[in-house]
Formats: C-alpha cells, sequence, structure tokens
C-alpha cells in the first residue's frame, strides 16, 4: 500500500457520546462545514540564565482554547445546539467513516478527537446571496484524546 500523502476533509463529523461511562454510544450532532484547530501552542517558559548569550525556553502548558465550529443555519441545527447548552457532554470531532451505497457512517478511521465540554452557538451575520451560517462554540474541559479506530457510530 502507498503511503497517504494527505487527507481531505470529506467526511468530518462532531460527534456527541452517551452514556454513564465508557464505552459511549456515539452520534453525530448535526452536519458542520468546518471542524477548528485541536489544541493549541503551548507556553513557552523562560529559563534564561545570566551564562546563557541568548534566551532559553522549555515547553509549558497546552493552551486548549475554545473551538469555533461552521455549521448551516437552520431553527433545527439551532435548537440541537441550544438544546446542549448547559451540560457537560462527551464530545469529539471524528474523520473519515464508511459508506454503504449513499450513506456515510462516521467511524474516525484517520483520527478521533475526543474531550469533554460544553457547547452553544450563535447565527452569523449574513450578506446578499451568501448561505446562512451560524457558529457553534465548544469550551473544552478536558484535554482533547487522540485515538484512530473504526468502531462506527456505536459503541467506543
Amino acid at each position: 500500500m502507498a503511503d497517504r500523502v494527505g487527507l481531505s476533509s470529506y467526511q468530518s463529523y462532531l460527534m456527541k457520546g452517551t452514556g454513564s461511562s465508557s464505552p459511549y454510544t456515539w452520534t453525530k450532532i448535526i452536519d458542520i462545514k468546518q471542524a477548528p484547530a485541536i489544541g493549541g501552542e503551548p507556553e513557552r517558559i523562560d529559563i534564561t540564565t545570566l551564562s546563557h548569550s541568548s534566551r532559553v525556553y522549555v515547553l509549558g502548558i497546552q493552551d486548549t482554547e475554545s473551538m469555533s465550529v461552521t455549521a448551516n443555519y437552520t431553527p433545527e441545527n439551532y435548537q440541537a445546539i441550544k438544546d446542549l447548552k448547559g451540560q457537560t457532554l462527551h464530545l469529539a470531532f471524528w474523520f473519515g467513516a464508511t459508506t454503504s451505497g449513499s450513506t456515510d457512517t462516521p467511524d474516525g478511521r484517520y483520527g478521533k478527537f475526543t474531550f469533554d465540554g460544553e457547547i452553544d452557538c450563535y447565527k452569523n451575520e449574513v450578506g446578499v446571496n451568501e448561505a446562512q451560517d451560524m457558529t457553534i462554540v465548544i469550551v473544552p474541559s478536558t484535554e482533547p484524546e487522540f485515538t484512530v479506530g473504526s468502531s462506527g457510530s456505536g459503541s467506543e
């Protein structure tokens, strides 16, 4: 098999896990148009001494900022996100799916980033001849965990 050179954004999903403990049952929340950066730059800790001729750093704590996701605005999509507001949720971004006929089933074959967090949304501005969009804001409360796997939209 040839080495993979890159991946398309096709089959990227925002998922929600349900259940009291792992393995969770995962389902797609709504279709998304854009997935955020996951993670962030770690802070730099200055360890320079008076013996150094230039500054020296080590990696510090990584700042996992809030994540913004773009989705099509419909009253149903907006309400689906608002119904989740105020809860700590098991969330994930899954990349990859199994296709059967015209049905794609998310499986995370190209990566899963799972974390706990809260979710909210707002309606975006709109101009002439533009799609109606909304922004989903996710504030993670745990560090994203990366796995690769193919467990379908069932349990993980």
